[in-house]
């Protein structure tokens, strides 16, 4: 989600209390299922709640964020082998040159974490597998404990190149589905390889972005 997002989350979020008659969600809480839920599209959130309110047996409780995950995600397994249909269509189309960002933050998180994006690139056809079962372990994981921040954009051979010989870096590749890889990279940070763009998120930042509950 984006900051833009953040009100009808809470309107969203404040119907859903409404419907299973509790009281309304404190700041903390709304601040709380934010936080758990920032990684995905409201229109996933929005759709993974309907869905839930539908069921004829979990549906009779209170959604908690698992609840919304599960309902949007499905298995992780699943996920994290779409998400590596995603990775090596790139490594084979891309390639190593050039920087790319993808359309899910947890997939740029999970690739900076196993190293840089050329070496992967260019593994070899035996050592490739590996990097496979590698990645759907790591991204099963952040799907359960999202990271609070992740990288705009994976450095390709020919930015590094650029930049250390003072030029400017090229655009990355937007890999996905182009808007929400350009909300992906908008959002993101350097990783600290050049500075740091953005600030990290926390709760009370977030309280003070929701405002007080109408």
């Amino acid at each position: 989600m984006q900051n833009s997002d953040k009100q009808e989350f809470k309107d969203t979020l404040l119907a859903i209390f409404e419907l299973y008659t509790n009281p309304p969600p404190s700041i903390r809480t709304i601040a709380m299922y934010y936080e758990a839920l920032r990684h995905v599209d409201i229109a996933d959130v929005k759709e993974a709640l309907s869905v839930h309110v539908r069921d004829t047996d979990e549906g009779k409780y209170l959604p908690k964020p698992s609840d919304v995950l599960r309902g949007m995600q499905g298995n992780k397994a699943t996920l994290a082998e779409s998400a590596w249909t995603k990775v090596d269509k790139a490594v084979r189309t891309v390639g190593p040159y050039e920087s790319v960002c993808f359309d899910d933050p947890l997939i740029n998180s999970t690739l900076s974490d196993m190293g840089s994006w050329p070496r992967l690139a260019n593994t070899s056809g035996e050592e490739y597998p590996f990097k496979h079962n590698e990645f759907v372990k790591r991204y099963s994981g952040m799907l359960t404990n999202p990271p609070e921040s992740h990288p705009k954009r994976l450095i390709g051979l020919t930015e590094n190149n650029n930049v250390s010989e003072g030029f400017e870096p090229p655009q990355p590749k937007l890999i996905g589905d182009k808007l929400k890889a350009i909300a992906v990279y908008q959002r993101g940070d350097n990783s600290g390889r050049i500075g740091i763009s953005t600030l990290p998120s926390n709760i009370s930042d977030v309280i003070k972005q929701i405002g007080p509950k109408n």
